[in-house]
């Protein structure tokens, strides 16, 4: 069914960004003087103004803000209670974002109660455009995602009936769905799919995440769910996806994304042969996990299939396999010249958490964790919500939220941090001060090549609120106040 299109014209807010400061506790420059120094040019990868990284010109200063009261309750996409980053699990985000092709921006926000994918389109400048809503095709959203042409991508689940594996399993009806939208609204194709496969899906979307993510032709989906019950007459929590051609919505022949077990998390990054899944894993491994699928022709080149063909796996968090609790959160992936870069926070106990880095290269050898924060067990402050995005020019944007933890008990937000480090994940730029730009505790970050910001959507409350963020702002050395 089409869906209405509405033209709108608002003004974007815009603002100025960030505070330099040296902390303790944190990997920088102990002076400008020494920043501005390291920031030229180094055998680190050192910021240079002839790089080839785009220059900010469309007048809206180091911070983009725009925000919109779309007359509805959403649930929080910030960690507004100071203690979301210390669950042992993901959530499916409220709100999500997309940048297109064309450098404009889509942001998808959930009417839980309705039962309604809202989508809102903007420019570049976070002018808003127009906006379309979209019923669930089944009671649980995972997440929605748009191609070059400009087509909208939903998946969703509903939960099953509590039988076991097996034949009695084998009855039960399609739950899960994958919907195509075109550009005007028009739905043009659906696909459902029965729990049964690999100890099924009872539940979807159960103690983790969902994403869905398209390379070329494919569109792979990735998300976690509780099984039907085993020979233990227990449901057990595990990864779980499928990859479809994006045109047809058939399967591609043998696409078998991980089997993690328990996966508390979960991140695909598109890639120009395939995909790289990563999950943040409680017993099998009980670590980061991280495998490559990667296209290849058939024999008589009629159609490709998808092989598992490189994994890597962190080292191994403390703790029991199958504890839940791991003392760490995945804050996503980015492709480097010679592989792949992760960020994430890690601490001997849930509320000690420092950010850290990881290097992965093309031979499956994964690196130590190099920690850009190294707050003392005696310290009062933990990180939360670490994000990691290329940029461009070998560079990588980290943002991630800093909690105090008060000796009467609980946690707190203090502020946002924002850095900037090349492929071996040291840093380029010092840690800035971001404070009250609050993160999406489920989404992950988007740039925009077309103008060399990252953006990202929030809520408060029925408010929607859209930031494009300069990426180059964390060299700049002035104060940040937020609107």
């Amino acid at each position: 069914m089409k869906k209405q299109f509405t033209k709108l014209a608002l003004s974007a807010a815009l603002v100025l960004a960030s505070l330099f400061t040296i902390s303790c506790g944190e990997h920088s420059w102990e002076t400008i003087e020494e920043w501005l120094k390291g920031s030229s040019s180094s055998e680190e990868g050192g910021y240079s103004s002839n790089s080839s990284y785009p220059q900010v010109n469309d007048g809206g200063g180091s911070l983009l803000r725009q925000a919109v009261n779309v007359g509805y309750n959403i649930r929080n996409a910030a960690d507004y209670a100071g203690n979301w980053y210390l669950r042992y699990h993901a959530v499916i985000p409220p709100v999500s974002t997309f940048v297109n092709e064309d450098g404009t921006i889509t942001v998808c926000v959930l009417d839980d109660n309705a039962k309604i994918a809202h989508i809102y389109e903007f420019s570049m400048t976070l002018e808003l455009q127009g906006t379309f809503n979209f019923p669930y095709e089944f009671d649980m959203f995972g997440a929605f995602t748009k191609d070059k042409e400009g087509n909208y991508y939903f998946f969703y689940g509903k939960e099953a009936a509590d039988v076991r594996q097996g034949e009695d399993a084998e009855n039960e009806p399609e739950n899960m769905a994958m919907v195509k939208y075109d550009r005007s609204g028009n739905k043009i194709k659906t696909y459902k799919r029965k729990p049964r496969s690999y100890r099924g899906v009872r539940v979807p979307f159960v103690a983790g995440n969902c994403v869905l993510e398209i390379s070329g032709s494919s569109i792979a989906v990735y998300f976690s769910r509780l099984m039907f019950r085993g020979a233990d007459n227990i449901s057990h929590q595990a990864s779980y996806g499928f990859i479809l051609n994006k045109d047809t919505f058939e399967q591609v022949p043998s696409s078998s994304p991980p089997y993690i077990s328990h996966s508390v998390n979960q991140f695909i990054l598109p890639i120009n042969d395939g995909f790289v899944f990563a999950d943040h894993g409680d017993a099998l491994p009980r670590a980061f996990n991280f495998e490559k699928c990667s296209y290849e022709e058939f024999y008589n080149h009629e159609g490709y299939y998808c092989t598992r063909e490189q994994s890597w796996k962190s080292f191994r968090f403390a703790g029991n396999d199958g504890a839940n609790v791991t003392n760490a959160q995945m804050g996503g992936l980015a492709k480097t010249s010679s592989g792949y870069i992760f960020a994430g926070t890690y601490g001997e106990s849930p509320d000690k958490r420092n950010l850290l880095i990881l290097t992965l290269d093309d031979y499956e050898q994964i690196s130590n964790p190099l920690y850009l924060t190294t707050y003392a067990a005696s310290d009062n402050r933990s990180v939360g919500h670490p994000k990691i995005v290329g940029i461009g020019s070998g560079q990588y944007l980290l943002l991630w939220e800093l909690y105090e933890l008060p000796s009467t008990g609980g946690s707190k937000y203090l502020t946002t941090k924002m850095q900037i480090i090349n492929e071996a994940g040291n840093p380029l730029s010092p840690a800035k001060d971001l404070q009250g730009l609050r993160l999406n505790i489920g989404d992950f970050l988007h740039y925009n090549s077309r103008n060399g910001r990252v953006y990202w959507a929030i809520n408060n409350m029925s408010e929607l609120v859209v930031y494009g963020l300069d990426a180059r702002y964390a060299y700049d050395s002035d104060d940040f106040t937020l609107p």
